[in-house]
């Protein structure tokens, strides 16, 4: 593993909400002044990301788990995310609410929880929705020949844990510390500058990689080391997110068996 010591201070935290709004589109690389805004944990607010691809799902209408819209109408998420709950108490919100849709159909990756060591190896699955959200960008998907690799600035962001309001979007930076055919981690220390972590909530979502002139995603989140996501006066103070990998083989044919046009 790669604890990220000799990685260089990522952009500005505002940087990454561009990359999560916009993945498409190349986000300015610049080291600015530094933004302290904590959760995701240290992770910039997005308050203005209405047509970001980053997708938050309720439960129940309380905010559950995260997704990535890869096409208008379908959103990958984490297969925790939906197992054992009902698909017909789910629903589907861009980050200010503006548009939502539930799912007529959620599917789980067959191979979920098929090995007790990493879970998160599988941890995947589809949200099939009634229509489509309008003016919103599907996120594209990484492929195996430009797979992410150690020491990669990363992206991520999500609608969990946060000590003042629950469901807003928020984004972060961090470098990947391992790549394995089928998990992806990053690794976080407290106090790490433009640096963040994931927390409860977050499952689910993405991990752009910057390749061929934009981001695009790797990864959907399944866990992370520390209960407490490495948060002030919290022991440890070091947390590893850990990302099913969506090069694996076995990721790419779940999807390619329900979504057609998404994947390389």
């Amino acid at each position: 593993n790669n604890n990220n010591d000799n990685n260089p201070t990522p952009p500005s935290l505002v940087e990454a909400c561009k990359v999560i709004t916009s993945p498409t589109t190349e986000a300015t690389r610049s080291n600015n002044s530094r933004f302290n805004t904590n959760f995701i944990v240290n992770g910039a607010a997005c308050n203005n990301a209405a047509n970001s691809p980053v997708v938050k799902i309720l439960n129940s209408g309380s905010q559950h788990c995260t997704g990535t819209l890869i096409k208008t109408d379908v959103v990958l998420t984490a297969a925790h995310c939906i197992e054992q709950i009902k698909c017909s108490n789910l629903s589907v919100e861009n980050s200010n609410g503006s548009q939502k849709i539930k799912p007529n159909t959620c599917i789980e990756h067959p191979g979920y929880g098929s090995s007790f060591n990493t879970p998160q190896k599988n941890d995947v699955a589809l949200l099939i929705l009634e229509s489509n959200f309008q003016n919103i960008i599907p996120v594209k998907i990484n492929s195996p020949n430009t797979s992410a690799e150690v020491d990669d600035l990363a992206a991520f962001a999500g609608y969990g844990v946060d000590e003042n309001v629950n469901d807003i979007l928020k984004a972060t930076f961090n470098y990947i510390s391992s790549v394995s055919t089928e998990v992806i981690s990053t690794f976080y220390r407290r106090g790490d500058t433009n640096r963040g972590t994931t927390c409860g909530g977050d499952s689910g979502g993405p991990l752009f990689i910057y390749r061929s002139g934009e981001w695009r995603t790797q990864g959907t989140l399944s866990d992370g080391s520390a209960i407490e996501c490495a948060l002030p006066g919290t022991n440890p103070s070091t947390d590893t997110s850990n990302w099913a990998n969506l090069t694996s083989t076995s990721n790419r044919n779940f999807i390619l068996e329900y979504v057609e046009g998404v994947l390389e």
